[in-house]
């Protein structure tokens, strides 16, 4: 797997991920830190974070379009120099003011995410043309290993550059970080014969194994179509496909709208207001759950590349449930028992979590790279974004009212329970282990090589 870095695009690419995910954690990180401080209110929290789903519903489908009509590389970089420019204004603004007011805030937050939404979109989408569709399983496992390397990071630089240089100059700091992250991307060559969509007849015959009928006629398009048809047809992609319409929007969605905000929430108020810890401690203590993570989903990796894919997909969620029922306990033991125990068991739920997403985020998104063609890659895998980033929001104006309310015991547990229904949604669905692991063959056989 690791040889995959040996190759120049692919490494560059590895890079530009590094930085750029280092600078949304970074970037989110300090923000928490400023609203706790500044308002000390989750409901407000809540909706400074949930303001991020107007962009999401806006540009995630658009965006899935856009990187199917034009070069995606070129996308990589205006993106991520808007991302720098957004960066670099608001903190001289912060500078100039001597603070962010809220309805700032919520432009920042509006503004960056906008550009990350284009960015993220084209990095997906360009992944087959760099590394080839046979090493897609080795390649999504990296790109999550520097998603995990980079909350690692992210969260201990932000802590730094909070607690020593103030809110306005840690601003410019990850900017210069996104920066790097643009160079990275400019350095990235992708094959000329890869740089134009190809058709359904050019995939792999492993790749369209189980494509449908329906769906192979569907994946010829015309010269020029409307915006609205190419989305149209993305979504028509999930409808005749229930197993990839699960893996790539309910599952995600529902995930990510209970989980989330476990992270973004209900964890910050529970560490730094119940535990009290510091900035910094705070900072230490999520990049130490994100090193935990690393090494747990490594030695995870083994277990489930020996296993069928469908049964993972079928059964992760119950392990999610279980691991929030943890910081759910240490939620509920932290009056009676001090600091220190409450903080081991929520480090551990945490770090299993993360593992347990990791790897069925190397699965899904192999899945979709490998089954979706080429010419609809682009707004299948937006749609898949869309379900996954704007439940985030939606679950973090939820929660943020919820914490409020009725604390964050029972935020934990309403969790558990919101993430436990992917289970039982999988059953309802009437999908099968068996249908499901034919769906994933090709995906846990590249995942083994790797």
């Amino acid at each position: 797997m690791l040889d995959l870095l040996k190759n120049k695009p692919f490494l560059f690419y590895w890079l530009a991920g590094v930085f750029v995910y280092t600078t949304q954690f970074a970037f989110e990180f300090t923000v928490s830190l400023y609203v706790f401080d500044l308002t000390g209110s989750a409901a407000i929290f809540g909706a400074i974070l949930g303001s991020v789903l107007i962009p999401r519903l806006l540009l995630t489908p658009l965006g899935g379009i856009i990187v199917d009509r034009y070069n995606r590389k070129f996308i990589l970089v205006v993106s991520a120099l808007a991302g720098v420019c957004v960066l670099c204004v608001f903190g001289l603004i912060y500078g100039i003011r001597g603070d962010l007011s809220i309805p700032l805030l919520f432009a920042l937050v509006i503004l960056l995410e906008a550009t990350g939404i284009v960015f993220m979109n084209a990095n997906l989408a360009i992944l087959p043309s760099i590394v080839g569709s046979e090493r897609l399983g080795a390649a999504n496992s990296l790109r999550v290993l520097y998603s995990e390397l980079s909350f690692l990071i992210g969260p201990l630089l932000g802590s730094v550059l909070y607690a020593f240089t103030g809110f306005g100059a840690s601003l410019l700091s990850v900017a210069i970080c996104f920066g790097l992250g643009c160079v990275c991307v400019l350095m990235i060559r992708v094959p000329k014969a890869e740089e134009t969509n190809f058709s359904v007849a050019e995939k792999p015959a492993s790749t369209l194994e189980d494509t449908s009928p329906e769906l192979a006629e569907s994946v010829e398009l015309p010269e020029k179509t409307g915006w609205l048809t190419e989305f149209r047809e993305g979504v028509q992609v999930l409808r005749l496909d229930k197993h990839l319409l699960f893996i790539a929007v309910v599952a995600p969605f529902i995930l990510n709208f209970f989980n989330v905000p476990v992270f973004d929430l209900v964890l910050l108020f529970f560490v730094r207001g119940t535990l009290e810890l510091s900035a910094i401690n705070y900072g230490i203590f999520t990049a130490l759950q994100s090193g935990l993570s690393i090494i747990v989903a490594l030695l995870a990796g083994k277990f489930y590349t020996n296993q069928r894919a469908g049964t993972y997909v079928k059964y992760f969620s119950i392990a999610v449930a279980l691991s929030l029922g943890f910081i759910a306990v240490s939620i509920l033991i932290a009056p009676a028992v001090g600091k220190l125990t409450p903080l081991i068991i929520t480090l551990a739920g945490c770090c299993c979590i993360s593992a347990l997403i990791g790897l069925f985020s190397i699965a899904s998104n192999t899945i979709i790279q490998q089954r979706v063609p080429d010419k609809k890659l682009g707004r299948v895998m937006s749609l898949n974004r869309m379900a996954s980033l704007t439940a985030i929001p939606l679950g973090n104006s939820l929660f943020g009212v919820l914490v409020s309310t009725f604390g964050l015991l029972a935020s934990a547990c309403i969790a558990c329970v919101g993430v436990l229904s992917i289970f039982f949604l999988y059953r309802m669905f009437k999908l099968t282990t068996n249908s499901a692991n034919s769906l994933t063959n090709d995906s846990a056989n590249s995942l083994s090589d790797s």
